[in-house]
């Protein structure tokens, strides 16, 4: 059997295609790990620069980039001791604002960023992943966790969210 032929635009046209229908959804993983709206714009700017230049070698390019982003927040954090670290920008994208593409922020949704800027980093980090639709198993394999460690974080995440955004409903289970 032949091997395929090569791609004559070296994956370029399926890369540009992903960037633009993904950047949106790059910017706002960001948001939610707890950079501001132009930090998280940087973050996935030189993260997908990144990942175009090695795109023939990732096989799961919105996990590499969310990766790259990631640690890249997570170096722009370090010199802070997380207990005494400044809470999260408060920078979060206006309804209208064009340089992210169509997201627009309903009072309700800007609530929700609010309470998830609200958590522990590791808490923000699950959510963000998990919002984007990655499962525990997928988070805990790009993040070097265990599946376990993530399910609890996810749990704590989630019963802490209910708390802050449904009072009176989200006491003790």
């Amino acid at each position: 059997m032949a091997p395929p032929p090569p791609d004559p635009d070296d994956g370029r046209a399926r890369f540009a295609e992903w960037y633009d229908r993904d950047w949106p959804k790059l910017v706002l993983f960001a948001i939610r790990l707890g950079a501001g709206q132009q930090q998280a714009q940087d973050l996935v700017q030189d993260a997908t620069t990144e990942a175009f230049v090695r795109r023939q070698q990732i096989s799961n390019l919105g996990g590499y980039v969310r990766v790259s982003i990631r640690n890249a927040y997570f170096r722009s954090v370090a010199g802070a001791r997380w207990e005494n670290a400044e809470p999260p920008s408060e920078d979060l994208p206006a309804p209208e604002d064009p340089s992210i593409g169509s997201i627009e922020l309903a009072d309700r949704e800007r609530r929700v960023f609010a309470a998830i800027r609200q958590l522990s980093q590791r808490q923000r980090e699950v959510m963000a992943w998990t919002i984007d639709g990655y499962q525990p198993r997928e988070i805990a394999e790009l993040v070097d966790a265990t599946p376990g460690a993530v399910r609890v974080s996810l749990s704590e995440a989630r019963k802490r969210l209910k708390d802050r955004l449904l009072p009176g409903l989200g006491g003790e289970d």
